[in-house]
């Protein structure tokens, strides 16, 4: 299973411009937490509702398997965030999760350079406005083309099979087996066993984003 970046270079960031990271390292927790807020929403919703009550989302998180560090910190640090944003956060379009580990990530910024940024001309001659706009505007999409490109490595919206594995992973996670998951995904009635397929890239999945599954399935509850 890879994840390579669309690049030939990994992206790179800086860690509190000290520790240079590999940002494709966390892709996968991003695209887990991405996956969680669609697939199930009501994790999301069952914590927005306890955000005032710290004894109950001790509780809830015993209840939900938050087990694993990064996760209870990302869940703590997205009650601070709501509490600290007197609006309703769970809006169909934001992200209703607070990931810390971007406060100190520096992405480098979109910054085009342009060849010959004024009109070009040589003796008696000079490019009219329409050929200069012609030319920058070329020149301004290639660049943008190649950041987003970038920026989509990043944040693993380049992967198919990332977004994918990432989705069953959430499933999973909140309790639904491996024969429903295989069910929402109809090419998966070309194996002979979908369900196994499902479980072998969840677990290998989980490994990756060090994610602990839970093992007593039936918590889900729905969208």
């Amino acid at each position: 299973m890879s994840y390579k970046p669309s690049s030939d270079v990994l992206p790179m960031a800086m860690v509190d411009s000290t520790a240079p990271i590999m940002l494709s390292e966390y892709t996968g927790r991003w695209a887990f937490l991405s996956a969680l807020q669609l697939e199930a929403p009501s994790f999301w919703r069952e914590l927005h509702q306890l955000r005032e009550d710290t004894a109950g989302v001790e509780q809830w998180m015993i209840h939900t398997h938050v087990a694993d560090e990064w996760l209870a910190d990302i869940v703590w640090s997205t009650l601070e965030h709501w509490r600290q944003r007197q609006i309703n956060q769970l809006v169909a379009g934001n992200r209703w999760w607070r990931y810390p580990l971007l406060d100190h990530v520096q992405i480098p910024l979109f910054a085009p350079r342009f060849t010959d940024p004024c009109p070009r001309g040589a003796t008696g001659t000079i490019e009219t406005s329409a050929a200069f706009e012609t030319r920058i505007r070329s020149q301004f999409d290639g660049q943008l083309g190649e950041y987003l490109r970038y920026i989509k490595s990043i944040f693993g919206e380049d992967h198919t099979e990332l977004r994918k594995h990432s989705e069953w992973t959430a499933l999973s996670f909140v309790g639904v087996s491996y024969v429903k998951i295989a069910g929402k995904w109809r090419h998966l009635a070309q194996s002979d066993a979908p369900d196994a397929v499902v479980k072998v890239a969840v677990k290998r999945f989980a490994e990756r984003i060090g994610l602990t599954l839970p093992r007593r399935r039936g918590r889900y509850r729905g969208k």
